[in-house]
């Protein structure tokens, strides 16, 4: 007694199964492929294009940042957001240098730049004015909002240095 009984409905097949597969792997293949070439088209991925001069100035920079901790310097470092100017981004930079019993550092001649961590020449140039008791600030325009690396050098009269590095925040407009 052999009862078959046939399904007038859909049957899934082997060349249905072949088909699901081959579209769901393609459309994977397509996403990766996607995010490779957007990967490889944003950051170009170096970091230096003097890397192996740096790597061979790497102890003359262990050294120049020994002697800074030597000078016993302290940094403070704050960007405030100012409101936009003619639909200007504007922003007060301000650092304040102490020395190591916590006195104001004037005399100072402070420069530097803001850098955009993740793009390429957006980068803001900084001549810091001295505001007093070893405060310096510069107002500045901005094209982006979003991190920046504030990246600053200051010289006082007797030719010591000091580097100062600290990423930095500026929000979003909230006002549109």
């Amino acid at each position: 007694m052999n009862d078959t009984t046939h399904s007038s409905g859909f049957q899934i097949t082997g060349r249905h199964a072949f088909m699901a597969m081959a579209v769901f792997f393609g459309i994977i293949f397509l996403s990766n492929a996607v995010m490779i070439y957007l990967a490889v088209s944003t950051f170009p991925g170096n970091v230096s294009d003097t890397a192996y001069q740096d790597g061979r100035d790497y102890n003359q920079l262990l050294e120049a940042a020994s002697q800074q901790q030597a000078l016993g310097w302290q940094t403070e470092a704050s960007l405030e957001k100012l409101p936009a100017q003619n639909a200007e981004r504007r922003a007060l930079v301000r650092l304040h240098y102490t020395n190591r019993e916590g006195e104001p550092l004037t005399g100072l001649q402070v420069s530097g730049a803001l850098m955009r961590p993740s793009q390429q020449g957006t980068d803001v140039t900084l001549d810091l004015v001295p505001q007093g008791s070893g405060v310096y600030a510069v107002q500045i325009s901005l094209p982006y909002d979003g991190l920046w690396d504030l990246k600053v050098t200051a010289k006082n009269n007797d030719g010591l240095t000091h580097k100062f590095e600290q990423r930095l925040f500026v929000p979003e407009n909230s006002e549109k």
